[in-house]
């Protein structure tokens, strides 16, 4: 295998965690902070749509990755971040709340522990 093509396939999955990032970013300094009330897998599959939608149009104008390796890539990348965001804010809290704000940072902590995933039942 190119070591290029490898590099490419290591961006493309970067491309598909930041895009979580950014859709989350995007919806926070569009809407507030997120009603706690709200259904976390419902919220986990509105930032997924979003990221994809950002990963695979908005950015394709910018990087030209379309086979299917680097949309497989993208998609790890995606899932990747769905998953380990959380536990990225319990690690990182100074990172996220010059991003967000400290008050998203707190209810992120706080609504969750540092191992939860969102998708686990919260029963």
């Amino acid at each position: 295998m190119d070591v290029g093509f490898a590099i490419s396939l290591l961006a493309a999955g970067l491309i598909g965690f930041f895009s979580v990032i950014l859709a989350r970013y995007a919806m926070f300094h569009s809407q507030g902070l997120p009603d706690v009330s709200v259904n976390p897998n419902l919220v986990m599959a509105v930032d997924g749509f979003f990221a994809f939608f950002i990963a695979f149009f908005w950015l394709r104008m910018v990087f030209s990755m379309t086979s299917r390796l680097h949309v497989t890539a993208k998609l790890v990348g995606i899932s990747a971040a769905l998953v380990c965001m959380n536990m990225l804010v319990h690690g990182y809290p100074q990172i996220f709340e010059r991003a967000f704000s400290p008050e998203w940072v707190e209810q992120a902590r706080h609504a969750k522990g540092p191992g939860w995933l969102p998708f686990q039942s919260t029963g």
